[in-house]
């Protein structure tokens, strides 16, 4: 027999919490030191080239290998040059979010309206959305 997952909503106050605290640089302008360690794996460098093309890129590996760590590191460089606010990161299997197709909708409409205060279809400038799966 089959689970069925029963979605409950959840508040945009509190979708809007857990952006702003696995986002931390929208409001101190920098990740946090103990998350962007000084050494940089090849797999940084490699990234790093293919930052400005708009393709998507995956980070895969097996779990405690330094994704999320190479993450943060990424989002470190792109803040240097561009608004903190404009870089986005998104756990894809953070519990607290239960991400769907409508709930990933309505966090990136909470981020445009909140946080840019514009449409995302009305944007100009470049916004760097990273979200990691599982």
């Amino acid at each position: 027999m089959a689970k069925t997952r029963i979605l409950v909503p959840i508040d945009e106050t509190e979708l809007l919490r857990i952006l702003y605290v696995d986002n931390l640089w929208w409001t101190t302008g920098r990740v946090p030191e103990a998350k962007t360690p000084i050494f940089r794996r090849w797999d940084y460098y490699k990234l790093l080239e293919t930052l400005d093309n708009p393709r998507i890129n995956a980070i895969v590996g097996a779990r405690r290998v330094g994704k999320t760590t190479l993450m943060y590191q990424l989002i470190e460089h792109i803040i240097d040059k561009v608004e903190p606010t404009r870089v986005m990161y998104i756990t894809l299997d953070d519990p607290y979010l239960k991400i769907t197709a409508e709930s990933l909708e309505t966090i990136l409409g909470l981020y445009a309206k909140y946080v840019l205060k514009e449409a995302l279809s009305e944007l100009k400038e470049t916004v760097t959305p990273l979200m990691k799966g599982t």
